[in-house]
C-alpha cells in the first residue's frame, strides 16, 4: 500500500472516531446543532465519501481539509465557554423580549414580500422558452433575474416565524407563516433555500424545547430534517432533471464535487487578489468599499470556475492564500462560539440568529456563504428589534405595574 494511502486512512479512521465521540457528547447533552457538531459532520461525511467513491482527490488536498475543520473547531473551542458579555432586555423574561406588535409587522412585511415575490415568479415562469420550472430555475441562475423588492421584505417573514418560535407561541399559531416561508422556496427552486428554510424551523423549535423549555428532544428532530430534506433534495432534482443517474447517484456528486474542484481547479490558482480591499471573503463590506472608490474589484480575475460548488476553503484560499485557510477558519469559529455561547444561556435573540446562521456551517462543504450581503440584513434586523423591543418592554412593564397597583388598591 501507498505510503501517503495509509496515511489518510489511519486519518480519516481518527478523524471519524473523534467525531464520533463529538457527535455522542452532543447528543448526550442534548445539543446536537452546536457549531462543532454541524460544521464537523458537513466536513467530514463529504471527505469519507471522496475517499469511499475513489474521486481522485490528492492526499495534501485530504489533509488540507481536516485541517481547516480542526482550526474551526480550536477557535470555537476557545470561546465556547464564553462569559454573558452582552446585556440584553428583560432578563429572566424571555417570553416578553419578542413583543407581539414587532412580529405582527414583520409578519406583514413579510407576507407583502411574499405577494411580491409570487407575482415576479409567475412573470418569469410565463416569459421562458420551456416549462414552468425550468423558466424560474433559469430566470434565477442564468438569465439573473431577482425578486427585486420582496427579496428585501422575505427576510422580516423569516425573524418573525422564529421570534414566533423562540417566544413560544403554539405550533398551530406559527405553522401557517412557516408554510409561506415554506412556498417562497419555489420562487428560486434552490435546494439551499430549501434547507435554510427547514434548518431554521428546526433549530428554532429545537432549542426552544430543549434550552428554554428544559425538555429532552434527542435526535428525532435532526433525522426528520434529513429526511425531509432528502426527500425534497430528490424531488427538486427530479423536477429540474439533475438526477439522471438517479437520487444516490445525485446525492454522491453534489457531496464531492466541491472538494474535487477545489483539489483540481482552485488549488492550483493560489491567491488571487492584491489586497484585503479586493476580497470576496469581505464582499458585503467591500461591496461598499467599491461604491466610495476604494476597491476595485468583486470579481477574481484569475480562470476561477463560474457557479460551480468549490466549498467552504476556496474563497479564504484565492483571498489570502495557504495563510486563508488557517487565519479564516480560526476566525469563523471564535465568532460561533461568542454566539453559540449566548445561545446556551437562553439568549432570544442569539437562539433567533443562530437559526439562520448555523446554515453556512451546514454547507461548509459546499460554498462560502458568510460573504452573502444577507447576513449583516439579518443583524440589522435584529438590531432593530433590540433597539425597538427595549421602550416597548418599558412600556409593557409600566402597565403592568400600574394594573397590579389598582388591583392592590381596589382589594384594600
Amino acid at each position: 500500500m501507498d505510503p501517503d494511502t495509509a496515511f489518510i486512512d489511519l486519518l480519516l479512521l481518527v478523524t471519524l472516531v473523534a467525531y464520533a465521540v463529538v457527535f455522542s457528547h452532543s447528543v448526550i447533552r442534548d445539543n446536537i446543532l452546536n457549531p462543532a457538531n454541524v460544521l464537523a459532520g458537513a466536513m467530514i461525511a463529504p471527505l469519507v465519501t471522496a475517499v469511499g467513491t475513489s474521486a481522485g482527490v490528492r492526499p495534501e488536498t485530504e489533509v488540507i481539509w481536516l485541517l481547516f475543520t480542526f482550526l474551526f473547531l480550536l477557535g470555537y473551542t476557545l470561546t465556547k465557554h464564553t462569559s454573558n458579555v452582552i446585556k440584553f432586555h428583560g432578563e429572566n423574561t424571555h417570553r416578553a423580549w419578542f413583543d407581539p406588535r414587532i412580529i405582527a409587522v414583520f409578519l406583514s412585511l413579510g407576507l407583502l414580500g411574499f405577494v411580491l415575490g409570487a407575482i415576479n415568479t409567475y412573470e418569469i415562469a410565463q416569459s421562458g422558452p420551456r416549462g414552468v420550472l425550468y423558466n424560474i430555475r433559469a430566470g434565477r441562475t442564468k438569465q439573473h433575474v431577482d425578486l427585486g423588492t420582496a427579496s428585501y421584505l422575505l427576510p422580516f417573514l423569516h425573524v418573525g416565524v422564529l421570534m414566533m418560535i423562540v417566544r413560544g407561541f403554539r405550533a398551530r399559531q406559527y405553522a401557517v407563516f412557516a408554510g409561506f416561508w415554506l412556498m417562497s422556496v419555489g420562487f428560486t427552486l434552490a435546494r439551499t433555500k430549501l434547507l435554510l428554510c427547514l434548518l431554521a424551523l428546526t433549530t428554532a423549535i429545537y432549542y426552544r424545547k430543549t434550552i428554554l423549555d428544559g425538555y429532552r428532544v434527542g435526535v428525532k428532530p435532526v433525522v426528520s430534517l434529513v429526511a425531509i430534506f432528502g426527500g425534497g433534495f430528490v424531488l427538486m432534482g427530479s423536477v429540474l432533471n439533475k438526477l439522471d443517474g438517479g437520487p444516490l447517484s445525485g446525492i454522491l456528486f453534489y457531496f464531492t464535487i466541491p472538494i474535487t474542484t477545489f483539489d483540481k481547479s482552485i488549488r492550483p490558482l493560489g491567491r488571487c487578489t492584491d489586497s484585503v480591499f479586493d476580497a470576496t471573503a469581505l464582499y458585503p463590506f467591500n461591496r461598499i468599499l467599491q461604491k466610495l472608490g476604494l476597491s476595485n474589484t468583486l470579481e477574481y480575475q484569475c480562470g476561477v470556475p463560474k457557479g460551480v460548488a468549490k466549498s467552504m476553503l476556496a474563497i479564504p484560499y484565492l483571498d489570502f492564500g495557504p495563510l486563508g485557510l488557517v487565519v479564516v477558519p480560526v476566525v469563523i469559529g471564535l465568532v460561533y462560539g461568542l454566539v453559540f455561547a449566548q445561545v446556551k444561556r437562553g439568549n432570544p435573540y442569539m437562539i433567533a440568529f443562530y437559526s439562520l446562521f448555523v446554515f453556512p456551517l451546514a454547507i461548509s462543504f459546499y460554498g462560502y456563504d458568510f460573504n452573502r450581503v444577507i447576513w449583516p440584513y439579518y443583524l440589522l434586523i435584529f438590531a432593530g428589534v433590540y433597539v425597538i423591543g427595549g421602550p416597548l418592554q418599558a412600556i409593557r412593564n409600566q402597565v403592568v405595574d400600574s394594573e397590579v397597583e389598582n388591583e392592590e388598591k381596589s382589594v384594600e
